[in-house]
């Protein structure tokens, strides 16, 4: 490896001893000017000092506004807070910062971050600082600052030119889901009301339709084949009758009829005319005994259906 001039590595150990002697003598100088910061001394102020960061401000931004105090260190302050009435700005946050104490003179300081929304072209402030003592607090003003408000047209107003547009802007219907929410909840309250005051009411006269219309089925199906069996004398159809009769019957009593034999029945309902229509008819049903007396054993049936419905008809209007 072929060795460097000799002044070439002096010239190199130069520049590092300089490097090192140039950061020394700055260091030194840091060092100095912080004794020289620590060694100001504070003092007295006559009032708190109040200044604006800016000059000026507009509608609605944040303004920084600083204010300090150096008292007496025995003597306790208190600064405005949200509380207070900083009109015309109005309160947005604050910052406090950390006591500096020197000998018997203490100084407190805060940032507060102010806006306003008033349209005076100059505004001003001055805040209190309290005073705390052993009865009462005492109000220790600070100076009056002024920022300016930043005008968003210039120009007089008379001498501006307005422009019209007068062109129909189509807007998107939407559908109003409040009034859809509320006419619901409406109409459900108003049912639900309706149906408390008449629903027993409603609910009973549905019922008493369904009964009646029930029964006169039952009577004219029953009159037509009374009268096929008449001409016909059809045991098929005499049987059919007695079907639809002990069916009707049991949707009046509630009571499983068409399951019954025709001595059951005379066994449950103790109606002599009703026991010996029966027989006829079981007669003619499996003996082919019609006689003129069948007509007057169906008719007995269909009375008596219709003594039940008008007993039950009575007893669901009075429930």
């Amino acid at each position: 490896m072929p060795m460097l001039p000799k002044y070439i590595i002096q010239v190199i150990y130069a520049f590092f001893i300089l490097r090192r002697f140039v950061g020394v003598v700055l260091l030194g100088g840091i060092l100095l000017a912080g004794q020289a910061l620590s060694a100001q001394e504070l003092r007295l102020d006559d009032y708190p000092r109040l200044y604006f960061h800016h000059d000026s401000i507009s509608i609605g931004s944040v303004l920084r506004v600083s204010l300090s105090y150096c008292h007496e260190a025995d003597k306790a302050v208190l600064f405005p807070d949200s509380s207070y009435n900083f009109s015309p700005f109005t309160w947005v946050s604050r910052q406090y910062f950390v006591t500096q104490t020197q000998g018997q003179i203490s100084r407190d300081s805060v940032v507060y971050q102010l806006t306003t929304y008033e349209l005076d072209a100059s505004q001003a402030l001055a805040l209190p600082v309290f005073m705390v003592n052993t009865i009462d607090c005492t109000q220790v003003y600070s100076n009056t600052v002024e920022v300016k408000l930043k005008p968003l047209v210039y120009g007089h107003l008379d001498s501006l030119q307005y422009k019209a547009y007068t062109d129909i802007q189509t807007l998107e219907e939407q559908f109003n889901y409040p009034y859809l929410i509320a006419a619901t909840l409406g109409v459900v309250l108003l049912l639900w009301g309706g149906w408390r005051i008449f629903g027993q009411g409603i609910l009973k006269r549905y019922r008493l339709y369904q009964f009646r219309t029930q029964h006169s089925k039952f009577v004219k199906d029953f009159s037509r084949i009374s009268t096929r069996i008449r001409i016909k004398q059809s045991p098929e159809d005499l049987e059919k009758a007695l079907v639809l009769w002990k069916k009707h019957l049991e949707h009046l009593e509630s009571e499983p009829f068409s399951t019954y034999t025709s001595k059951e029945i005379r066994e449950k309902v103790p109606n002599e005319t009703l026991a010996a229509s029966l027989k006829r008819i079981d007669r003619a049903i499996y003996g082919q005994e019609f006689t003129e007396e069948l007509a007057d054993a169906l008719e007995v049936l269909r009375n008596f259906s219709v003594e039940r419905f008008s007993h039950q008809q009575t007893r669901l209007q009075h429930a």
